[in-house]
C-alpha cells in the first residue's frame, strides 16, 4: 500500500464530511498531522516501522480522545469491508495516531 493513497483517501474524506463539524474537524487534523509526519507515516505504511513519539508522555487530552473515537466510529461504520481503501486509510491513520498520541496531542496544542 503506498502512503500517497491514503493521503489522497483522507483528503476526500475530509472534503466528504462538509458541515459535520465534529468528523470534519478530525478528520481534518488527522490529515494534516500525517502529513505533517509523513517520513514516519510512509515508514509504518510501507514498511511496517512502528513510529515513535518525540514528546514525552502526559494526561491525555479530551481533545486527542474525542477525535480518536470519531475515527474509530467511521472506521466502524465501514468494518464490514476491511479490503476498502476508505476502511484501510482510517485503520492505519488511527493506528498510526495511536503509536504518536502524545506528539499529536502537540500539535494540536500548537495550532
Amino acid at each position: 500500500m503506498k502512503v500517497e493513497s491514503i493521503l489522497a483517501k483522507l483528503n476526500e474524506l475530509r472534503k466528504d464530511c462538509k458541515g459535520e463539524n465534529e468528523i470534519e474537524q478530525a478528520v481534518f487534523h488527522a490529515f494534516c498531522f500525517v502529513s505533517y509526519e509523513i517520513n514516519s507515516f510512509s515508514d509504518f505504511v510501507e514498511n511496517d516501522i512502528e513510529p515513535k513519539n518525540r514528546i514525552n508522555g502526559s494526561l491525555i487530552s479530551q481533545n486527542v480522545k474525542e477525535i480518536f473515537q470519531v475515527i474509530q466510529e467511521l472506521k466502524d461504520e465501514i468494518s464490514d469491508d476491511e479490503e476498502d481503501l476508505e476502511f484501510i486509510a482510517l485503520d492505519l491513520t488511527l493506528k498510526f495516531l495511536l503509536f504518536l498520541t502524545y506528539d499529536f496531542q502537540e500539535y494540536l496544542r500548537k495550532i
